[in-house]
């Protein structure tokens, strides 16, 4: 190996460019893919699969502890924001899902069960208080 051109291991320019190339769009789409599943937002079947029952629902809450603000009725939804202890919620609906939680949806409610599409600003009511 004393000469690397004889072993073919020197790639002229013009060849070496393409090659580089393609291993920086290989490598660039094994991180592309990924990101682009996870920055979808919810979709509406999804939301909707495991609840049993949503009704028009309006009460005033405050909440008990620092909680969790979720996109849709069930914890394995995606996490919005913070409500810190003591903030007061008025729900326009409640929903209960598969597991037999209720979840009051308080602001930028979407409920419409024939198409399915659920989301909304969801706090678990196990974290809120009636006032």
């Amino acid at each position: 190996m004393d000469n690397p051109l004889k072993e073919g291991l020197i790639l002229n320019n013009k060849s070496s460019s393409w090659a580089i190339a393609a291993a920086l769009v290989a490598a660039s789409l094994s991180f592309v893919t990924p990101a682009s599943a996870h920055s979808t937002p919810d979709t509406s079947a999804s939301n909707a699969a495991g609840i049993n029952h949503c009704e028009k629902y309006s009460r005033a809450y405050k909440t008990k502890k620092r909680t969790a603000v979720h996109y849709g009725p069930s914890s394995g939804s995606r996490v919005t924001g913070h409500l810190s202890k003591g903030t007061a919620v008025k729900s326009k609906w409640r929903c209960k899902n598969s597991s037999g939680n209720y979840w009051a949806c308080y602001k930028s409610c979407v409920i419409d069960v024939d198409v399915p599409v659920i989301k909304g600003k969801f706090v678990y009511t196990g974290h809120l208080r009636r006032v």
